[in-house]
């Protein structure tokens, strides 16, 4: 068991890296996008900008449970693996910056000029994955395209954060393609869960 405890967290920590860094180059590109007819260089505030990776860091999450889900039968192996990538997640985003423009962590929050708060946002992971488990990832047939499925209801949470500045119609669609790629660009990594069945 301590073997397969070494591997696991190594597994863990990697995908929790690649979700950390996944979701900061989707946030950066929504960013982009919604900036780019702006007449003056302008940007998402450092705190809805870490509010956008927040969102695009719990979906992966969720995606990442649930491909533990079907391919680790044995639940004690199962949840510790969950486990691992959340504290690792969490970990990381406390204390690593997100990007030049946003050099601050995506989990810690300013509330007064001496207090830092760590671990601000990542409290919404349990609620995001309830919400989440109550949609599909593809569309059904038989639905309107998108509706009803995970990566739709995701980017209603990434509009009401574009919202605080101006209304963008093509922020649901792109927020759920670029989460869609980065989901489908983690799949060779997330194939290393196999690894763990029983």
């Amino acid at each position: 068991m301590p073997l397969l405890n070494k591997k696991l967290n190594a597994t863990a920590i990697l995908i929790a890296n690649s979700i950390l860094e996944r979701a900061v180059v989707c946030a950066t590109k929504i960013e982009e996008i919604f900036w780019a007819e702006s007449p003056r260089s302008a940007k998402f505030t450092d705190e809805h900008f870490q509010d956008i990776v927040t969102e695009f860091v719990h979906t992966l999450i969720y995606l990442s449970y649930q491909d533990a889900h079907a391919m680790i039968r044995e639940p004690k192996v199962r949840d510790a693996f969950i486990d691992g990538v959340a504290s690792y997640v969490t970990e990381l985003g406390c204390n690593q910056p997100m990007s030049a423009k946003h050099p601050v962590p995506p989990f810690t929050r300013k509330i007064e000029p001496q207090i830092t708060v760590k671990g601000f946002g990542i409290e919404r992971l349990t609620e995001r994955c309830a919400e989440y488990s109550r949609f599909t990832l593809f569309a059904a047939e038989n639905k309107p395209l998108l509706s009803g499925t995970v990566g739709w209801e995701f980017g209603k949470h990434i509009v009401q954060i574009c919202d605080r500045y101006h209304h963008d119609e093509r922020i649901q669609s792109l927020a759920r393609d670029f989460l869609m790629d980065m989901y489908k660009d983690m799949t060779p990594l997330l194939c290393k869960i196999a690894e763990f069945r029983t």
